[in-house]
């Protein structure tokens, strides 16, 4: 059977038996002059937005009589009655889920809604085009972020993209929109987005680098299902939250410059071997991240953070991962377990940073201000060098549930609360207050320019040749900055 013989059995079906008797009338017919107007719509769909053209083909659709019966032809007929030649010219824009015939619909439902208040009947294929509000924005959004999209509905407020070639998904303002396919060319989702949902589904695979997540966020939420590696998530991140069900590996930084807005990694963070300048919350400024998993391998948390919280539930693993260096203002780190890297609060000048377990090695050295607070015990032994917890100290103020090997080397200005044990304290330090609720052990030897270190509440005096050597060193230590 012939392609025209196939129309002409489906148009005697779909009219009831009648038949068409002349060419006439089949030109004269709406669903064939419906489908001469879409021919010329994928004509002069470049160049110009959809809801631009949904408006523009009004007065065209005005001069064909057609009925939501004649609407549901076309839709069904679909695309048996356009030009063949045309269809094999653009085969993406003549398939029911391409963006360009979705907005032609719309354009349809709108047309009959504004002639005779025409409405689709509920869970019917036509529903969703006559009450659109809630899907015609994605839709337009998704023609100027992507190529050779195809789309489907979900319930009445939300688009799933389910096949494009590429997409670049920023600035969505836009509704609910679902990525569930393999894309091979979205290189960022979210960027400077302001409102709506974007969830990417784990079947969804981006090949190559990520570049961003939510970069420059003002709002909204974004949900990743699945794992994520050499990403940038949230930086300068403004408002809205970010969710990612999985785990971040490899080169990854999550929250750099983040000023407002909220994070949260439902797995691990596994920071890139051999690379510290990955990390989370790098020059973050306000908002919250929450990382329900661990943070291993390498990187850093809070360095130069200023403001916004931090969160680590399942504790930090790793030999070279540093926290809270350099953090100011009112910041906030909180792991909730142990804490075995390199580094904790080094140089920080305000903020607090909490350690429910035991914690190490380097803490507090050079820290200016602020507050630390571990509650277990502290290691410091790196390889074949000892630290001393709060080195060179010069304010602000640490508490230890725990024990403590060395304390307060070097210190000159700040607080030390040890509850537990701590074997030496106190060597070189110019000022500052050490208390110890347990036990000094070397409490004769300690050579000390200043300061004072209390055990149980008892003024800790070393030996007179101590007190001595310590006197000595502070008039030496004068001397050299005269």
């Amino acid at each position: 059977m012939s392609t025209e013989d196939k129309v002409t059995e489906i148009f005697r079906k779909y009219h009831l038996g009648k038949g068409i008797k002349t060419q006439e009338d089949y030109n004269s017919n709406p669903v064939v002059r419906l489908s001469q107007v879409y021919t010329n719509w994928v004509d002069y769909h470049f160049g110009s937005r959809l809801d631009e053209r949904i408006k523009g083909v009004q007065a065209t659709l005005s001069q064909i009589p057609f009925s939501i019966s004649d609407m549901e032809k076309f839709h069904m007929t679909f695309p048996i009655l356009q030009n063949k030649e045309q269809v094999e010219k653009f085969p993406h824009e003549y398939q029911k889920e391409s963006i360009h015939y979705l907005g032609f619909i719309v354009a349809l439902a709108e047309h009959l809604k504004e002639r005779q208040g025409y409405s689709a009947i509920r869970g019917t294929e036509l529903h969703p085009f006559f009450e659109s509000k809630l899907l015609l924005p994605q839709i337009i959004y998704m023609e100027s972020h992507s190529a050779k999209a195809k789309l489907k509905f979900k319930n009445m407020d939300t688009v799933i993209l389910y096949e494009c070639e590429w997409g670049s998904l920023s600035d969505f303002d836009a509704g609910n929109l679902i990525i569930d396919c393999e894309a091979k060319g979205i290189t960022s989702v979210g960027n400077k987005m302001r409102s709506g949902k974007i969830v990417v589904t784990n079947k969804t695979k981006l090949s190559g680098r990520l570049q961003d997540l939510g970069y420059k966020m003002e709002g909204g939420q974004i949900t990743y299902n699945g794992d994520l590696s050499d990403a940038y998530i949230g930086e300068e991140m403004l408002w809205g939250t970010i969710i990612i069900n999985g785990t971040v590996r490899g080169d990854s930084h999550i929250g750099n410059n983040m000023k407002n807005g909220e994070i949260i990694l439902k797995g691990n963070y596994e920071g890139k071997q051999y690379n510290n300048l990955c990390g989370i919350g790098y020059g973050m400024q306000n908002g919250k991240i929450i990382i329900e998993g661990a943070f291993t391998g390498n990187g850093h948390l809070g360095w130069y953070m200023s403001g916004g919280t931090i969160e680590v539930l399942k504790g930090i693993n790793g030999e070279e991962i540093c926290v809270g260096d350099c953090m100011s203002g009112n910041s906030y780190i909180k792991i909730h377990s142990h804490c075995k890297g390199y580094r904790v609060g080094n140089l920080m000048t305000a903020g607090k940073i909490e350690i429910s377990g035991d914690a190490g090695v380097s803490i507090g050295s050079s820290m200016k201000g602020g507050a630390i607070e571990i509650g277990g015990n502290v290691y410091q032994i790196r390889g074949q060098t000892h630290y001393s917890l709060g080195s060179d100290m010069e304010g602000g103020e640490i508490r230890v549930v725990g024990n403590v090997p060395l304390a307060g080397c070097g210190m000159k200005r700040g607080m030390i609360f040890i509850n537990g044990n701590v074997e030496e304290a106190g060597q070189e330090m110019e000022g500052g207050v050490i208390r110890i609720g347990g036990y000094l052990e070397n409490k004769k030897y300690i050579v000390k320019l200043g300061g004072e270190i209390y055990e149980k509440g008892v003024l800790v005096k070393p030996k007179l040749g101590f007190r001595l050597l310590g006197g000595v060193m502070k008039s030496m230590s004068r001397f050299n900055k005269d």
